[in-house]
Order: C-alpha cells, then structure tokens, then sequence
C-alpha cells in the first residue's frame, strides 16, 4: 500500500524567464546544482493553457543564481548539433557532476513519438 506524504512549499518566487520568437518560456524542470545555484530548463510552447499543447518555439538551459537578497535568471537556447536553433520542447534535464555535460528528455507530446535522450555539452556553466 502505498502512502499519502503531505507536502507544503517553504517558499516561492515568480519568475520572468521571457521569451523565443515572441513566446514566453515555462519551466519544464530544474536541477541542484549549489544551495546558491539551480539548473533549469524552460521551453516557449505557444498555448494559452498550460495543459494544452501547442508548437514549441524552442527550449533554454538556464541557471538561477542567489547572491545575498538578489536571485535571478538567466539562459541559453539550445541548439541542435549543426548550430541551429532547436525546436524540441525538452522537459527533462540531468546534470552530470562536473558541470561540463548532461542529459536532456524531449517531449513530442505525441503518444507515437518516443521521447529522446540527449546529451547536451556545457561550456562556461560551471563558472
């Protein structure tokens, strides 16, 4: 049998991430990487709904940085390997420990297009 577990936030804060081609990005995952700084993804779906799909602009590899009282946001679009920008919307995002790498999920939200692994290449994201 499985349990109930009761979660509560601790806190929240609103952010601005802003947008690709016109449309605002959403965060689709996040990951620790410092108490002071957190990985993020965000992809720019253009749907009113947050439960609707719709086409995808693209997405962003992003950090949130804490410094004293300030936090902010800032980020990066991926990129396929030819350079271009990509258009896959990406929900799933792993960091390896180094920070020089990671993976990344896509999501078609199409039930007959599997989800794709990807490896993504960091540079300067350590810093």
């Amino acid at each position: 049998m499985r349990s109930k577990a009761a979660f509560r936030a601790l806190a929240a804060q609103a952010f601005d991430l802003g947008a690709l081609d016109g449309v605002p990005l959403a965060f689709t995952d996040v990951a620790a990487i410092t108490p002071r700084r957190t990985g993020y993804l965000a992809a720019a779906e253009r749907t009113d709904d947050a439960l609707t799909d719709g086409p995808v602009a693209g997405s962003v590899l992003g950090v949130i940085e804490r410094d004293g009282l300030r936090t902010r946001a800032r980020w990066t679009q991926l990129t396929d390997t030819d350079g271009r920008p990509s258009r896959d919307k990406v929900e799933g995002l792993v960091l390896d420990d180094d920070l020089r790498g990671g993976w990344v999920l896509t999501d078609s939200d199409d039930a007959d297009i599997p989800a794709l692994l990807g490896r993504l290449a960091l540079d300067g994201f350590a810093a």
